[in-house]
């Protein structure tokens, strides 16, 4: 009888393994099937794994690509990884116009905000490292033009720290930067809570709605980031904003059915702004990041969504910038990937991608300044790449938990019955029978 030695018996193991443990690769050579599944599915986005009812349970590797994966809707071509496709190519649009100086210049901010938000959120790991990558390249562009200065010497705690929420984001540690924003805050502390306090006693209109949204949202990002600084507690938060915005009226807010043809310009830009409020209320109790959001809380604002979404790519206006930013946001709070809206919503994104991956943006004020309108032409692509790309949730919102109690006073105070005939809950019981 012949001793096996230690190396014969590693070589068997080795073929045992590459003949019954095959690749996917060799798969196709061998012209097996393969059942596949995507594995980044998630119950919150219209991307979802292969539903074996409809027969699709096999799929052949020698396919091209898109035939491999899931369609959306049945009814569309699109299947998740066109979209996934879309979305890169989007992304890769915004890095290359960010790269001409002339366009990222002043626009840092925002930049930097969608890169966060990217590394934050998405699930995809090769996304989230272009991101924070790309991150680090224009943060060392800041400092290399010594902005903290800039913005010291102007005493603007504003951009001071939304710079510093930004960097906390994406887990870039800079002291100076730190340093001058809470120097400032000392100064304007006072001016601060005045402030606000002078808010909550008067009529703001909507642009001074959204400063004092931004200002507390950063507020209470210093304070869920610095909890152990006790000069923060004193300072308005976000649930100052809330009883503010409780007592703020959204435009036509009480109109029943309005009539868009009879709404002039100034109604539309109005209900317009509102719409953006509305998604950015949302935008900062979730950390500019993906928390599945309840519902119950923004009651109100819903009903204002639905009242008045479809205006929002009608004949008499068209933003398809706010069309994506409301999909985003009613897909965060948890609404079926069938429901009219969201399909709709992605229908008109999905089909309106450029040839070289961006979007294209629309109501550019010609007027404006450059730093304005390279904002214009980028937020087309930022909004409509958040809305298709597939998320990571994070957890539930708000992201700062203090905020729960302000969130059901608010709630309490507008607990109203939907108006309008595409409410959740009819859409809700109209899937039942349906049996999703």
């Amino acid at each position: 009888m012949i001793k096996k030695s230690p190396a014969i018996l590693k070589i068997a193991l080795i073929t045992f393994l590459l003949f019954f443990i095959t690749p996917p690769a060799v798969i196709q050579a061998q012209g097996k099937s393969l059942n596949y599944k995507n594995q980044n599915h998630s119950a919150y986005w219209p991307i979802a794994p292969l539903d074996e009812k409809e027969g699709q349970t096999s799929i052949y590797l020698e396919e091209p690509l898109y035939k491999r994966s899931k369609k959306i809707w049945h009814d569309l071509p699109y299947t998740d990884t066109d979209v996934k496709l879309k979305a890169l190519k989007g992304f890769l649009w915004m890095i290359k116009f960010m790269s001409n100086e002339n366009n990222l210049k002043d626009n840092e901010n925002n930049y930097l905000t969608m890169l966060s938000t990217t590394f934050c959120s998405a699930r995809d790991p090769y996304l989230r490292r272009m991101a924070l990558e790309e991150a680090k390249n224009v943060a060392s562009r800041l400092m290399a033009n010594n902005f903290i200065s800039r913005y010291e010497k102007e005493d603007d705690f504003d951009s001071l720290v939304e710079y510093l929420t930004l960097f906390n984001h994406l887990g870039l540690t800079i002291p100076e930067l730190k340093e001058a924003t809470f120097k400032i805050l000392e100064k304007e502390k006072q001016n601060i809570i005045e402030r606000v306090k002078r808010e909550k006693q008067t009529e703001l209109d909507g642009d001074e709605l959204y400063d004092t949204m931004l200002l507390t949202y950063y507020i209470t990002n210093l304070k869920n980031n610095f909890p152990h600084i006790d000069s923060l507690n004193d300072l308005p938060d976000l649930r100052d904003f809330f009883e503010i915005l409780g007592k703020y009226k959204y435009h036509l807010e009480d109109e029943k059915n309005p009539d868009f043809s009879k709404l002039s310009p100034d109604d539309i830009t109005s209900i317009t702004d509102d719409l953006y409020n509305i998604t950015h209320v949302i935008f900062v109790i979730c950390d500019y990041n993906s928390y599945k959001v309840p519902r119950i809380y923004f009651q109100r604002e819903i009903n204002y969504m639905l009242k008045f979404n479809s205006l929002v790519c009608s004949k008499y206006h068209y933003d398809p910038d706010l069309l994506s930013e409301i999909v985003y946001v009613l897909s965060l709070m948890d609404y079926p990937k069938k429901y009219d809206l969201i399909k709709t919503g992605w229908i008109k994104i999905l089909d309106s991608q450029k040839e070289d991956g961006g979007w294209e943006a629309y109501g550019i004020d010609e007027s404006g300044s450059a730093t304005d309108k390279n904002y214009d032409i980028f937020h087309a692509t930022w909004v409509a790449v958040d809305m298709i790309i597939e998320p990571f949730i994070l957890g539930t919102a708000p992201f700062y938990k203090p905020l729960v109690k302000s969130l059901e006073n608010y709630a309490n105070s507008y607990k109203v019955k939907p108006d309008v005939k595409q409410s959740d809950n009819v859409e809700s019981r109209r899937l039942q029978k349906k049996g999703n």
